[in-house]
């Protein structure tokens, strides 16, 4: 049975002086007897590159993956595929048609739910999250040098202070950018997926909160809607009073039946 899924948006700029984050909200066409019945793709992205060519990088992104996407057929892990390298290519020719472009791109983490649970692909470090029964999971990989760092520190090769402190520790092994995608999550099998289920994509601005604190912020307002939550993380998120506040774009999806 094809679950019901309610979603929002919502971003902040954070302490930049612009906006590199974009996302996406896809329904796929069909009869159904209510609009949240509909199988839904849901895009975040991270541009880089400086003000206009990195919100250029993931708007890009965004819109191409979407429109790819919604017009392609066959297998769900294919389909991702093929519109994350679409994404690439549209990059690639943006920077060669606008040298200015040169250097740009983007994270970008996607996730499709229809009747046969939840499908993803993500490149860079965009997170995909889930809550169930008050306990937080992230579902794909993080492809920046500190997740790296972070599993030396688990198996003892360096200090958890080294690992924090490492000044390549933000830097990605992943991206879009129009070369060759060094890195690529993407499942074969889809996760499953359960009534009450949280997912959430956001921007790496979300990592200002640990897991912890990201999982009370979904739990204290487990009642409320997928508006609510996008807005009580990035409330969490500004509370912490970074200097150097990153992008955040939290994207909240909850599965209200399934």
């Amino acid at each position: 049975m094809q679950p019901k899924i309610h979603a929002a948006v919502h971003s902040i700029q954070g302490s930049r002086s612009y906006q590199e984050d974009s996302s996406a909200i896809w329904r796929a066409p069909g009869d159904y007897d209510d609009e949240s019945q509909r199988p839904i793709l849901a895009v975040v992205s991270d541009g880089m590159g400086g003000h206009v060519s990195g919100e250029v990088a993931s708007r890009i992104a965004c819109e191409t993956f979407v429109s790819t996407f919604a017009n392609s057929n066959g297998r769900i892990p294919d389909r991702l595929r093929l519109s994350l390298d679409t994404c690439n290519q549209a990059i690639k020719a943006a920077i060669a048609e606008k040298p200015e472009f040169a250097g740009m791109g983007c994270t970008l983490v996607a996730a499709y739910i229809d009747d046969s649970g939840l499908w993803h692909v993500s490149v860079g470090d965009s997170l995909l999250l889930m809550l169930r029964t008050r306990v937080l999971h992230r579902l794909n990989d993080n492809h920046s040098f500190g997740a790296v760092l972070d599993q030396q520190a688990e198996a003892g090769l360096i200090s958890h202070e080294d690992a924090l402190n490492n000044p390549r520790r933000n830097s990605l092994r992943s991206a879009l950018t129009g070369d060759k995608i060094a890195l690529v999550d993407l499942p074969s099998e889809p996760s499953r997926i359960e009534k009450n289920d949280w997912l959430i994509l956001a921007s790496d601005g979300l990592d200002t909160l640990n897991g912890h604190e990201i999982a009370d912020v979904v739990v204290e307002h487990d009642g409320s809607s997928p508006e609510a939550i996008t807005k009580a993380l990035l409330t969490s998120v500004e509370a912490h009073g970074l200097p150097n506040q990153d992008n955040t774009t939290v994207l909240a999806l909850r599965i209200v039946d399934g």
